[in-house]
């Protein structure tokens, strides 16, 4: 009979409740306790376990490596260099999933490329790290913060605009060489995404899902940090697939809450803000997740004045409470 692999129910297990016992790997797997801790010894060392305790209490858990550090020059940098010196041994192997290493790997160097090409920086820190359920990255410049290039580029009042702008997608301040998509897809790939600047930090959790605006030290340039979930199943042509169509990147969605603090919107003003930049998109779903209220203006300005003069763009509102239901219906019954 051909030997049974028996890592991805140790795998599963130990992702499940974080440790287990030779008994209850037996238990699942429905083998002896002595066929178990041959495949345990084989897997303590490839080394993608560690045991701790001894006797009775002897469990084993995931490894979990070390993080590692290490600094770059800009000039002349090639993404796949940095990739193959730093992150290669730790978002390969078995107990990381094909997807998770494909969606790492793209993020990786599409954020690196960021850096490399836009912050003006002149060094890079970059950072691997793992636990038992996740992997992630984080690169830091000292360069032009990606909040104030934006604000700049666009025109914008504050750099707390250029979050919601990067949130919508095809925003780029090099639009000659790039379609705006990186940061964008990254976010959306993402376990835990979070991009900071200018005293601002842009956090967008997948696990929940949520995305907010939170103060954050003040520092020159960029930090940026990505993790995703070791067990990852969906494939990263996913995410593109969900906002394409025709193979163009023609959907986006777009939190009302990410470009302020308040819980009540009321002014075309603010609309307007929301609204910018959409007319390059065929559908957006607006997002009223922690909406408590909207007034007549902010609804007319959106559902009427903006829609009607792009009536080429699909809007729909989504996650709606039953006081901000009845304002936008109301809107829209209106137009």
């Amino acid at each position: 009979m051909p030997r049974r692999d028996l890592w991805p129910i140790i795998s599963r297990l130990l992702d499940l409740y974080g440790s287990a016992s030779s008994g209850e790997i037996a238990r699942a797997a429905k083998l002896s306790r002595e066929s178990v801790n041959r495949h345990l010894r084989r897997a303590l060392a490839r080394g993608d376990i560690v045991s701790q305790g001894a006797g009775c209490a002897l469990r084993y858990v995931r490894r979990i490596e070390p993080a590692k550090h290490l600094r770059f020059k800009c000039a002349g940098l090639g993404d796949d260099e940095v990739w193959s010196k730093l992150a290669t041994p730790l978002f390969t192997g078995p107990q990381v999933t094909e997807e998770a290493e494909s969606i790492a790997r793209h993020a990786f160097t599409a954020m690196l490329d960021n850096a490399i090409e836009h912050s003006g920086s002149e060094q890079l820190s970059v950072s691997v790290e793992s636990n038992e359920r996740r992997v992630g990255f984080e690169i830091i410049d000292q360069g032009v913060g990606v909040f104030q290039k934006v604000q700049t580029a666009l025109g914008l009042a504050e750099p707390a605009e250029a979050i919601l702008e990067l949130s919508k997608g095809k925003v780029t301040t090099s639009p000659a060489s790039h379609f705006g998509e990186g940061i964008f897809f990254v976010s959306k790939a993402a376990t835990l995404f979070e991009l900071d600047s200018a005293g601002l930090g842009w956090v967008v959790d997948n696990s929940l899902p949520d995305m907010a605006l939170m103060g954050r030290p003040t520092r020159d340039g960029t930090r940026v940090r990505f993790e995703i979930d070791r067990s990852a199943t969906q494939p990263l042509e996913h995410f593109f697939a969900e906002y394409s169509e025709d193979y163009r990147f023609t959907k986006t969605r777009t939190s009302i809450r990410l470009f302020s603090i308040r819980t009540r919107f009321v002014s075309r003003a603010e609309a307007k803000r929301l609204v910018r930049g959409l007319e390059k998109f065929s559908e957006v779903e607006l997002d009223f997740h922690n909406v408590k209220g909207v007034g007549q203006s902010f609804v007319d300005e959106l559902f009427r004045v903006w829609a009607s003069a792009h009536p080429e763009v699909k809007l729909t509102p989504v996650n709606m409470n039953r006081p901000v239901e009845f304002m936008v219906r109301r809107g829209l019954a209106a137009r």
